[in-house]
C-alpha cells in the first residue's frame, strides 16, 4: 500500500519601489517609496506610499493596513512645512 502525501502553502509576496530623480551633482528632487513596510507598532506588514517632490514643494504619505484596506495615516502638505512623525 503506497500513501501519498500533498502539501500546499501560499507565501505572501511583499514588494517595494524605490525611484528618485536628480540632476548631476544635486539632491534628489523627487523620491518615490511604493509597497511593503514593516510597522514596529503594529507588528505586521502595511502598505505605503511615500512622494517627497522637492521642485513642486510638497510631502506625501499613506499608510494602508494590508489586511482590513484601512487608512492608518494620511499626510498632505507642503514639504517646506513638514516635520517627521
Amino acid at each position: 500500500m503506497q500513501h501519498k502525501l500533498t502539501f500546499h502553502e501560499a507565501v505572501p509576496v511583499m514588494d517595494r519601489l524605490r525611484a528618485k530623480a536628480k540632476s548631476p551633482g544635486s539632491r534628489p528632487w523627487y523620491e518615490l517609496l511604493q509597497g511593503a513596510d514593516w510597522s514596529h507598532g503594529f507588528q505586521k506588514f502595511m502598505e505605503k506610499t511615500r512622494i517627497i517632490d522637492r521642485k513642486c514643494d510638497h510631502y506625501l504619505e499613506v499608510v494602508v493596513d494590508r489586511a482590513a484596506g484601512t487608512v492608518i495615516h494620511y499626510c498632505s502638505e507642503p514639504l517646506s512645512q513638514h516635520r517627521h512623525h
